[in-house]
C-alpha cells in the first residue's frame, strides 16, 4: 500500500529531490542546465527504484540506471563528495515522503517499524551501488586518461604530433622525474590540472604550462629535471633531453633543477657533440671516495678541517686523499689549477653517467 502511493508521488517526490539538492549543495547550485535536467531526471528514476524496493522486487541489475547515473557525473565533473552528498539528501527526502504516507495509512508500530528498515536497506543498497558505480568510472577514466597521455608524449619523443589529445597552453616545459606511486602521480595530477603526465618505464614524464610548473606543484614528490620552454609539439624531444639531464644533476639538497639554473661549463656539456663526449670519456676518472673528498674539499673552500666535517671523518684522512690524488693523477687538488681540473672531471663524468642512461 505505501510503496503503491510513494509510486504515485514520483514526478513529485523527484522534484522535490532536485530542489533539495540544489538548495543545499552549492556544486549543484553553479551547475549548467543540462546538468540539473539530469539531476531532475536522476531523481525521478530513483524514487522509483525505492518504491520498488520496498515490494523486495530490487537486484543489482535493477540498478545499473543508478550506476549509468554515477557515470555521467563523473563526466558531468560533480566531484564525488557532493554526488554522495546529492544522494543523501534524495534519500532523507524520500524517507520524509515515506513519513508522510506512514501518518496518513495510521500504520502500527510493527509496521512502521517494518517500513523503516525496508526504507534503510534500500537507501544503503543504492547509495553504494552509486558510490561503487562513480569510482569504478573515475578510475576507467584516469587509466583511459594515463594511456592517451602516455601515447601522446610517446608520438612527440618521435617527432610526430601528439594526436587528437589537447596539449597545454604554450609555451609550455617537459618535466623528467623519477617514478612514482599513484597516490603521488594523483596528487601531481591535482597540481597540475591541464598537463600531460604519464609513466614511462622507470620515470615520470611530464608536459605542462610554463607558468604552472612551479616548484610548489613539484615539492616533495622527488627529484625533477625541468627543460627550457618549447612553443610546440615540436620542441619535445629536445625539451624531454634537457629535463633528463637537469635531472641528473638534482640532489636531496636541490630535488629540482631546471636546465636555465645550470651553471657555464654545464651547459656545454649539454651542448657537446659526440666527439667531445668521447675525449671526456677517455679521460681517467675519480673513483667515488676520491670525487666525494674533491667536492667536499671544494666546497669547503680548500679548508681541510671543514671538508673533514663534511665527509665526517678526520683531518688527516683527507689531508692523506689530497696527496693520494695528486700523485694518481698528476693534478694537485691543493693548489688552483689542479682543483678546477679536477672538480671539472667530477662534473664531465656525472653528465657522461646521465647522457648514458638516455
Amino acid at each position: 500500500m505505501i510503496a503503491d502511493a510513494l509510486a504515485a508521488r514520483q514526478a513529485e517526490i523527484g522534484r522535490a529531490i532536485a530542489r533539495r539538492v540544489v538548495d543545499e549543495i552549492p556544486e549543484y547550485a553553479r551547475a549548467p542546465e543540462d546538468v540539473l535536467e539530469d539531476l531532475l531526471a536522476g531523481a525521478t528514476a530513483t524514487v522509483g527504484l525505492l518504491a520498488r524496493a520496498f515490494e523486495g522486487n530490487l537486484n543489482r541489475a535493477d540498478l545499473a540506471v543508478i550506476r549509468d547515473l554515477a557515470a555521467r557525473r563523473v563526466h558531468q565533473g560533480v566531484s564525488l563528495e557532493a554526488f554522495l552528498h546529492a544522494y543523501r539528501v534524495a534519500l532523507f527526502a524520500y524517507w520524509d515522503a515515506c513519513a508522510e504516507e506512514a501518518t496518513r495509512a495510521d500504520l502500527s508500530r510493527d509496521e512502521s517499524l517494518d517500513l523503516a528498515k525496508r526504507a534503510l536497506d534500500a537507501m544503503d543498497l543504492m547509495t553504494s551501488q552509486a558510490a561503487e558505480g562513480y569510482l569504478r568510472e573515475e578510475a576507467r577514466l584516469r587509466v583511459e586518461s594515463g594511456r592517451q597521455a602516455r601515447d601522446a608524449i610517446e608520438r612527440m619523443l618521435s617527432g610526430r604530433p601528439p594526436g587528437d589529445i589537447r596539449l597545454p597552453a604554450a609555451p609550455f616545459v617537459t618535466i623528467v622525474g623519477q617514478a612514482t606511486d599513484e597516490a603521488a602521480r594523483d596528487a601531481l595530477r591535482e597540481r597540475l590540472p591541464r598537463a600531460l603526465i604519464a609513466r614511462r618505464e622507470d620515470e615520470i614524464v611530464i608536459v605542462a604550462t610554463a607558468a604552472d610548473a612551479t616548484r610548489a606543484a613539484l615539492e616533495q614528490r622527488g627529484h625533477f629535471g625541468v627543460s627550457l620552454p618549447a612553443s610546440d609539439y615540436t620542441g619535445i624531444r629536445q625539451a624531454y633531453r634537457e629535463a633528463s639531464l637537469a635531472r641528473g644533476y638534482a640532489t636531496g639538497a636541490r630535488p629540482i633543477v631546471a636546465l636555465a639554473e645550470l651553471s657555464a661549463f654545464e651547459c656545454l656539456l649539454v651542448g657537446a657533440d659526440a666527439t667531445t663526449r668521447a675525449v671526456i670519456a677517455a679521460k681517467p676518472s675519480l673513483d667515488d671516495e676520491d670525487a666525494a673528498t674533491v667536492e667536499a674539499f671544494a666546497a669547503a673552500d680548500l679548508n681541510v678541517s671543514r671538508a673533514a666535517a663534511a665527509l665526517h671523518v678526520h683531518p688527516n684522512t683527507v689531508r692523506y686523499r689530497l696527496e693520494r690524488i695528486a700523485t694518481e693523477t698528476g693534478h694537485d687538488p691543493r693548489t688552483f689549477s689542479g682543483l678546477v681540473e679536477l672538480e671539472l672531471r667530477n662534473l664531465i663524468f656525472s653528465y657522461l653517467e646521465v647522457t648514458n642512461a638516455l
